[in-house]
């Protein structure tokens, strides 16, 4: 018999691994997509079938799957205990399997499943604490980014005397760093992320507004609630904007009088710069 191409081997044992169905099922979709055989490409040895050794096989890699959701999202996992993290990390698992050749994609969608697979009942308006994994999933996967996009470590920082209202009106170009992340939340979590990280048994926060800016300094990653005037002009420099256009933008989202928002910015920019909330 030819020996199979390496390439085809590795689409069938992603088919007959990711797929949904029994190990039967998936052996036969397999088949008909790659034209291989189990016994085209695993030998049964050392007393186990050749479908004994593919279940151990594709158990482990789930298992694996499994692993770094965990580590991913140790917040949400103790919040939900083990046993319903993994119930709904295996169903996600089995909807979602693997697309990237990294595993730090693996969670991406995670909180969006959670969103999208929220229970809800039939004539009754879901309640808020069904929103509280989701947005705790939100907040440990906007972590999980900062942590890994690219930084400001060997970027000039921008001195405080440098930040003046002459600075807000002389045509200068506020952007967004890679490693920074905005989070509006409907709860304040922060605290209760907190109690969770020391393994404590917070009770769940009240529903609540709540804004979060994640920004990585000299490769720590730090998180801090800001107020809603503060999270509208750090969004409005999302895709980068003059210092006079944001605070604009802010005063109108929030209702204050723009000549608040400048006299605030005076004080508060500086901060922004140094916390890596915002750069040149």
């Amino acid at each position: 018999m030819t020996q199979p191409h390496f390439a085809n081997v590795q689409q069938w044992m992603q088919s007959v691994i990711t797929n949904r169905g029994t190990l039967e099922q998936k052996l036969s979709a397999a088949a008909a997509a790659h034209g291989l055989t189990e016994h085209d490409v695993v030998a049964s040895k050392r007393g186990l079938s050749v479908n004994q050794r593919l279940e151990i096989y594709a158990g482990g890699y789930v298992l694996r799957l499994l692993e770094c959701l965990r580590a991913d999202f140790p917040g949400l996992r103790r919040s939900l205990g083990p046993t319903v993290f993994d119930m709904f990390a295996k169903a996600y698992l089995l909807t979602q399997p693997p697309a990237s050749y990294t595993l730090f994609e693996l969670g991406g969608d995670f909180p969006k499943f959670l969103r999208e697979t929220r229970p809800v009942a039939s004539n009754v308006a879901p309640g808020p604490l069904l929103d509280l994994p989701i947005e705790l999933a939100r907040l440990e996967r906007a972590q999980l980014e900062t942590m890994r996009a690219p930084g400001l470590e060997d970027k000039p920082g921008v001195s405080q005397f440098a930040v003046s209202f002459d600075f807000l009106h002389d045509g200068a170009v506020l952007k967004s760093p890679p490693c920074r992340r905005l989070l509006k939340l409907k709860f304040p979590l922060l605290a209760f992320m907190k109690e969770i990280q020391e393994r404590k048994l917070p009770e769940p926060p009240s529903s609540q507004v709540s804004f979060v800016v994640i920004s990585r300094i000299l490769y720590s990653v730090q998180m801090t609630e800001i107020e809603s005037w503060q999270y509208a002009f750090l969004e409005a420099c999302a895709e980068s904007s003059s210092p006079a256009a944001a605070a604009r933008e802010s005063a109108g989202k929030t209702g204050r009088p723009l000549s608040e928002v400048l006299a605030e910015l005076v004080v508060w920019l500086p901060v922004a710069f140094e916390k890596g909330w915002l750069c040149l």
